[in-house]
């Protein structure tokens, strides 16, 4: 079971290092911006915005719509606020598995990378409450091949939603125009660098209990062969029927 309250704190941590780390979630967020930039929406949710990457992009390509980026993270919040926003854009502190918005709020909200922290079945049942009839829900996130490596050296990862079983909770309350994966592959100079990599931008494990023993760590940490890393990227694309 994830726990909410060290997804908080690691992400709070990993805050002032996430953008220069997060190379992979940068190209999510871009292939994320393409599934959405033919929309006219205006008003839009980003729901684990971190950092605010995506959210800046949105708000500049939609000058007309009010833009809201929220993340359970406040050290997240607290460096999205120091870049300069476009005047359409504010940030707030708040949790995707609790929607803080009142029903037909938003036409468009998106979520990057960030799902696979989260509830999904939470996250969409209150996605389809305040999301408007017709409007859209864009997402990315990681599906169960990821950190494939990890798991045939003896590690405990945290367990990833497929691509089926999203479909099956999507298809409750949303009709689905897009949903696909892709494996894509990142090269770490050895198991040691994968884990400080996953440590700065907060994605170390939080599934309590996931760890190897101590000694089983100093002897894995100790291998320092090159190793190419598989990321199973799920996109999708959901809209909500006319009600």
């Amino acid at each position: 079971m994830l726990d909410k309250e060290l997804i908080r704190k690691n992400f709070s941590r990993s805050a002032a290092s996430y953008e220069k780390h997060a190379v992979l979630q940068k190209e999510m967020a871009e292939r994320l911006f393409s599934m959405v930039r033919h929309l006219t929406p205006s008003r839009i949710l980003d729901i684990g915005c971190g950092t605010g990457c995506l959210t800046r992009k949105l708000a500049e390509r939609f000058p007309g719509a009010e833009v809201i980026g929220i993340d359970i993270a406040p050290g997240m919040i607290e460096v999205a606020v120091k870049n300069v926003p476009p005047v359409n854009l504010r940030y707030e502190i708040g949790d995707g598995e609790g929607l803080n918005f009142g029903q037909n709020s938003f036409d468009l909200v998106v979520s990057n990378a960030s799902m696979q922290w989260m509830d999904a079945g939470l996250v969409l049942e209150g996605v389809a409450k305040v999301l408007a009839a017709g409007g859209h829900f864009a997402f990315t996130t990681f599906g169960p091949r990821t950190l494939g490596e990890l798991k045939e050296a003896g590690f405990r990862v945290n367990a990833f939603l497929s691509e089926i079983e999203l479909m099956a909770m999507a298809q409750a309350h949303f009709q689905v125009f897009q949903l696909d994966s892709r494996m894509t592959r990142q090269n770490f100079m050895s198991i040691k660098d994968l884990i400080y990599h996953l440590r700065e931008i907060g994605s170390q494990s939080v599934d309590a209990g996931a760890s190897p023993a101590p000694d089983a760590w100093k002897r894995k940490l100790n291998l320092r062969a090159p190793l190419e890393v598989s990321f199973e990227v799920i996109s999708c694309d959901l809209a909500l029927p006319s009600r």
